[in-house]
């Protein structure tokens, strides 16, 4: 069961610490700030934290968000999103000139948000494709040669994280090439098994995954959630439109409809790192502890060391220290 819309006046710190973690999860902005004055109002003397515990804490939660796939491809685009104001307006020159939205971004009168979802979608695009890649480290005109194991290891886990999926085959395939030791090699072949698809898409897959990753940024969860919907229609065994959906779908508080749709994903492919999280995020809102120790341990078997698994067991071994 998800956690209430509405908070009670009367909870214990315990109760709100928790209840701060289950809408931290699901990005429930209004709960997140009340539930957040509630811990620093209800917390007890005796449970005072050290400055140093005080930034782990802070640090933990907010790298919570960067566990909730709709937000993966937000918070990497955003932490650059004045750098994609500023090159589009001096690429787009005359054309921002006459719309209202561009020019008022180009002058700092509008966020990045509004240029992102403005109308003039064709420059948008070409913005994404040309300067949000290399924001990532990527780039835009194929993988280069050359590169090391690690070098392109990287590259994969970051085009798996704005939702690219033959990028990161293609970069898996190269980094095996380069791996010099058995330790590489293992690695590479472990991120094969845990990031990359089962079946290969299109490029009209990609555009679409594009699409959906600008709605996502700019919180249009209803387009976002009508391209991944579409996408599971044309392409029924790729895994990750299912994954991005579910979490929309919990984000709306659709908990069974999430679940349905992640179960489908684990049907697909149980060793998807993305199928894993996604199931780990719904029993995190859900605060059903044991699942979640289960599917972490799960992560942390088929790739030891990624940071998916570790974000969750951070949340593990804060619930466990705090006896929540």
């Amino acid at each position: 069961m998800l956690p209430p819309k509405e908070i009670p006046d009367n909870l214990t710190y315990q109760e709100y610490l928790k209840l701060f973690l289950r809408y931290q999860i699901l990005g429930w902005q209004r709960q997140i700030a009340r539930s957040s004055r509630m811990v620093m109002k209800t917390q007890p003397p005796s449970s005072n934290l050290s400055e140093d515990a005080k930034t782990k804490m802070a640090v933990l939660m907010t790298g919570l968000e960067g566990v909730i796939i709709v937000r993966d491809i937000q918070q990497g685009i955003t932490e650059h999103a004045g750098a994609i104001v500023g090159v589009t307006a001096s690429q787009a020159g005359q054309l921002m000139d006459k719309n209202e939205t561009l020019k008022k971004a180009r002058n700092g009168l509008a966020s990045a948000f509004s240029l992102l979802s403005s109308s003039v979608q064709s420059t948008i695009d070409k913005s994404i494709a040309s300067y949000v890649l290399p924001a990532f480290g990527l780039p835009v005109d194929g993988i280069p040669d050359g590169k090391t194991a690690e070098e392109y290891m990287h590259m994969a886990e970051q085009y798996e994280r704005i939702g690219l999926p033959e990028p990161t085959r293609d970069a898996l395939d190269l980094a095996l090439a380069a791996a010099d030791t058995d330790d590489l090699r293992q690695k590479a072949r472990n991120m094969f098994v845990t990031r990359v698809p089962k079946v290969r898409v299109d490029d009209k897959v990609h555009e679409k995954m594009i699409a959906g990753a600008r709605h996502n940024l700019t919180l249009n969860l209803s387009l976002a959630r009508d391209i991944y919907l579409e996408l599971t229609g044309e392409v029924p065994k790729f895994e990750w439109p299912y994954v991005y959906l579910a979490s929309i779908e919990l984000q709306r508080g659709d908990e069974l409809r999430c679940k349905d749709l992640l179960d489908k994903a684990h049907s697909l492919n149980s060793n998807s790192l993305k199928v894993l999280a996604g199931q780990a995020r719904m029993y995190l809102a859900e605060w059903k502890i044991n699942e979640l120790r289960k599917v972490t341990t799960r992560m942390e078997a088929l790739e030891p060391g990624n940071n998916i698994a570790k974000s969750f067991r951070d949340v593990i071994n804060l619930a466990d220290q705090s006896g929540i």
